[in-house]
């Protein structure tokens, strides 16, 4: 028996919007040093010296450079969000699966591990780039690693076939990008992250197809079938409930989206590891400006709370949605692009949340269904940063 659809939930959306211009007016807080942590470039300069602590963090921290949110202690509280709505199961309450209820979060962290870790180390000379402010080691965490393990499994021969493909397929070709394209052009920084993932998406995706040992084979292990609830359309007999409780879950999962966790705990956490890099340094997180931090965070909910809202009907018909797409491009791109003033995070929070989520969802299902959704969701991600950026110049207030 179908459910009928759920009204929108109006109260706990404008408890989310007054949340996002709560996190916008601490922006204009100056939060005291406490020193406990070390500012973004100390740490930068530690990493490219070698200082193992340094570079542990900055593998972690690579859970944030999806949602511009470079911060050390959000990557290792959302890994360890998953952890406990895993560990904790039903009492956790957690509406989401963690990876889509597949059973394969651990493979893929270990994926996303060794992926990372070895592009940290590997590529040396990046560090030494004076043009460049960080290393985009995170570029395939956040988007083929995770999806061919999803897609294929993650026996050890599946994984470390993945890890390869990751390290020599992400960071170099993302340089690449950034320094003879991106850099050069005044493109949007967007432009150099979501290039690799959808070029190398496609090659490393297209290549396991030949590759005999990531087919499935008679002895391997069956691959956990998704829960019902991470899969089935809402209006389902037995889906969740979509009420102000599961909105409001939804917003804070969408922070997850990115690295494929899809956990509202995990993206909670990671919002409160954010925040409090901010008090122990608050030139730690967000590339060394915490308060700048504080706005892009604010345009996120703004977007992930309005995307939900207004495509409440398409997540009640499919189960799912690609709401999260501007808050891991546009939306905070616009406040690097534009500024802190609060028209500019209001404008690139309904510009996103308006036009990306079905421009996704429509590549994912047209263009992109025989490789993996995800590839949709970054092409509309380079689309829409380049389009909209370009047109936004030209407005009196933005680039005028």
């Amino acid at each position: 028996m179908e459910k009928s659809r759920p009204k929108r939930p109006v109260l706990a959306f404008i408890i989310m919007i007054a949340l996002a211009l709560a996190i916008y007016a601490c922006s204009y807080i100056q939060f005291p040093n406490l020193g406990i942590l070390p500012d973004y470039t100390t740490w930068l300069e530690q990493a490219k010296d070698g200082n193992i602590l340094a570079r542990i963090m900055y593998v972690l921290s690579d859970w944030g450079d999806p949602t511009y949110q470079k911060t050390a202690l959000g990557g290792l509280m959302m890994i360890v969000g998953c952890i406990i709505a895993l560990y904790t199961g039903k009492k956790s309450k957690c509406t989401f699966g963690v990876c889509y209820g597949t059973g394969l979060f651990y493979r893929i962290l270990v994926a996303q591990l060794a992926t990372s870790a070895i592009s940290v180390y590997l590529y040396q000379g990046i560090w030494d780039t004076q043009e460049i402010a960080f290393v985009p080691t995170f570029i395939a965490i956040a988007s083929f690693v995770p999806a061919m393990i999803l897609k294929y499994g993650g026996e050890w021969k599946k994984l470390l076939t993945v890890i390869v493909l990751g390290v020599f397929l992400g960071c170099p070709f993302a340089y690449f990008i950034y320094m003879h394209f991106v850099g050069p052009w005044g493109l949007p920084g967007a432009v150099a992250w979501t290039t690799p993932m959808i070029v190398s998406g496609f090659i490393s995706l297209e290549l396991c197809r030949w590759l005999p040992w990531m087919n499935k084979q008679p002895s391997d292990p069956e691959v956990p079938a998704p829960e019902k609830k991470a899969v089935v359309a809402l209006g389902a007999g037995n889906a969740p409930v979509m009420n102000g409780e599961w909105f409001v879950k939804r917003v804070f999962a969408d922070f997850t989206e990115p690295v494929f966790y899809g956990n509202e705990l995990a993206g909670l956490l990671f919002v409160l590891g954010g925040i409090i890099s901010i008090f122990l340094n608050p030139s730690n997180p967000g590339y060394g400006n915490g308060n700048v931090y504080l706005v892009i965070l604010a345009s996120q909910i703004l977007a992930a709370a309005i995307g939900i809202f207004l495509y409440w009907h398409r997540w009640f018909e499919l189960g799912w949605y690609n709401t999260f797409v501007p808050v891991a491009s546009l939306t905070p791109a616009f406040v690097l692009f534009y500024g802190t003033d609060l028209y500019v995070v209001i404008t690139g929070a309904i510009v996103g949340a308006v036009f990306m989520p079905p421009v996704a969802e429509w590549l994912g299902r047209t263009i992109c269904k025989e490789h993996h959704g995800y590839i949709g969701s970054v092409i509309s991600m380079w689309i829409c940063c380049l389009m909209f950026i370009a047109i936004f110049n030209f407005v009196p207030g933005f680039g005028c």
